[in-house]
This record gives structure tokens, C-alpha cells and sequence, in this order.
């Protein structure tokens, strides 16, 4: 804003150059007023960008915090992943002791010695032709036995 020595320093010069000094006054005083409206648009512009800056710091804290949730996301996907290939390993750990047991297990079973037993100390034989009934079953599984097998003769 000019001030009045500014002012003064127009009226000399229009003096000066024979123009009337109460335009160069006049014109002054508008120029001031239009700087004052200025400033005060300025001013409301600033109020108006309070709002805008705070609009920018409420989405950058947004931004931040989707930032370290999807981080945390990440690093839970990632120690499950771990986890998974742990329990997998220890899986195949197991299988193999698994199948290493049985395969002892099944290696260590002398049939022939079980039919020995069977025969010459428990008495038991094979059965014959007419012992052995013979079912249609509904399923491919079991057939389960829940009374007596009826005789040939009363059947």
C-alpha cells in the first residue's frame, strides 16, 4: 500500500507535468482500495486453502496408515507362507517315518510261521468248500455279520 509520501510524490510529479493532482490523488486512493481487496481476497483465499490443507493432511494420514496396514498384511501373508513350508517339511518328515515303520513292520511278519502257529498249535484248519457262504453285498465293502448264519438244511 502507498503511503502518503508516496501520494505526495504523485501530486509533485503531476504538478510537474500539468496535470491536475487530485486525479493522481484520486487515482492513488482507487489503487490502495483494489490492493485492499486484494489482500482481503487473498486473505479469504488462504481461509478457503485452510480448509483444502487439512482435506490434503487427512488423506496423507489416510495414505499412511494404508500403507503400514497393507505392510502388516504383506508380513502376515509372508509368515504363513513360512509356516505353511514348515508344516509341509514336517509333513513329509512324518510320511517317511511313516512309511519306513510299516515297511519294518511288514518285513518282520514271518507268514509262514503265523500258519505254523495256527495249525499245529491252535488246531485250526482250512475251511471247505461247504463251509464258505457266499453273499451279494449292496456296496463293494464289508458285509457285517449281526445274527447267526443260518444252516443249508433250515434256511
Amino acid at each position: 500500500m502507498k503511503t502518503r509520501s508516496a501520494a505526495r510524490k504523485h501530486q509533485t510529479k503531476a504538478a510537474k507535468s500539468g496535470h491536475n493532482s487530485f486525479e493522481y490523488l484520486f487515482d492513488d486512493r482507487t489503487a490502495a482500495r483494489a490492493h485492499a481487496g486484494r489482500r482481503t481476497r487473498k486473505r479469504e483465499k488462504s481461509a478457503l486453502n485452510a480448509g483444502y490443507v487439512i482435506f490434503l493432511a487427512v488423506m496423507c494420514i489416510a495414505t499412511v496408515y494404508m500403507c503400514v496396514y497393507f505392510l502388516q498384511l504383506k508380513e502376515n501373508v509372508t509368515s504363513l507362507n513360512r509356516k505353511n513350508a514348515r508344516l509341509a517339511t514336517e509333513l513329509t518328515e512324518l510320511q517317511r517315518d511313516n512309511e519306513a515303520r510299516y515297511q519294518n513292520l511288514t518285513n518282520n511278519v514271518d507268514l509262514d510261521h503265523i500258519r505254523d502257529v495256527a495249525i499245529n498249535k491252535l488246531n485250526m484248519k482250512y475251511a471247505s468248500k461247504e463251509q464258505i457262504i457266499w453273499y451279494n453285498s449292496a456296496s463293494d465293502g464289508y458285509v457285517y455279520q449281526y445274527t447267526d448264519v443260518p444252516d443249508k438244511d433250515n434256511g
